[in-house]
């Protein structure tokens, strides 16, 4: 009993951590942007308030920031990642006359594969998001794994966020005040754009895992142990996929006049 509430209170520790650092990390970001654009207020800033203080602003001031990222930059970040995965499925972009079209029940952008599944367009992010959290569907450790990889994902486009909203205050001074080199903002938005486009390859590769992965089990099914007259005995969930969005209802509903459409 004891190790067991060791255990909880070391994941709890572990949260809370993780929670910690990416609200200090919005925070930080902040701070440094507002160093870079407004020096002279920033130290007066810190001077005084103290160190202790500015830290403790930097967490609540990175809370707000940070809530605000994942709410409105992350979904408008994952809808543009949809149309990265439709244009390597639609291979337009270097075979215009002849585009070899890839079907949406074998495609790797989790979306178009929902999409052959009868999930409909405007539902599939939230299909994703709902078997990412489910607890049947994917273990608890699991979920915690990729919670975390997809928080570390996203920190890279926080940075992108902070230069971009850097190049637009230094924009703002240049117009003004005048107070600025030309070139401040140029660099700010060059460098944030660069970051934007680096935080694409690796989530991407990691939702075509993803979807790769649930492919194989909605194909094979999921073996799972049940107890049954006092014996655990193994047995096989078939399109464990299909029946984890059909518990949410969020399959169109399928009959021989009204198909579910498949994936554009």
């Amino acid at each position: 009993m004891a190790h067991e509430t060791k255990g909880t209170n070391l994941e709890l520790v572990e949260r809370e951590l993780s929670r910690l650092l990416n609200y200090a990390y919005a925070g930080f970001l902040a701070l440094l942007i507002f160093h870079f654009v407004e020096s002279d207020l920033a130290e007066k800033f810190r001077r005084d308030l103290g160190w202790e203080l500015v830290v403790l602003a930097c967490i609540v001031i990175g809370a707000g920031i940070y809530r605000a990222h994942r709410s409105a930059i992350i979904p408008i970040h994952h809808l543009f990642a949809c149309y990265l995965f439709w244009v390597w499925d639609e291979r337009r972009l270097w075979r215009a006359r002849k585009p070899e079209r890839t079907k949406g029940a074998e495609s790797v952008s989790p979306t178009r594969w929902f999409g052959s599944l009868g999930v409909e367009k405007y539902r599939r992010i939230l299909a994703y998001n709902t078997l990412r959290h489910d607890a049947v569907f994917l273990t608890l450790e699991e979920q915690k794994r990729l919670d975390l990889m997809h928080a570390e994902f996203g920190l890279v486009v926080m940075a992108a966020e902070a230069c971009i909203f850097g190049a637009a205050y230094a924009g703002y001074k240049l117009f003004r005040f005048h107070s600025l080199a030309w070139w401040v903002p140029l660099v700010w938005l060059v460098v944030g754009i660069v970051v934007f486009a680096a935080s694409y390859p690796a989530p991407m590769q990691e939702h075509a895992i993803e979807c790769l992965r649930w492919r194989t089990r909605e194909k094979e099914g999921d073996e799972v142990e049940v107890e049954k007259d006092g014996k655990k005995i193994k047995t096989k969930i078939k399109n464990p996929v299909t029946t984890t969005l059909k518990k949410y209802g969020l399959l169109a509903e399928q009959s021989p006049s009204n198909p579910a459409n498949p994936a554009p």
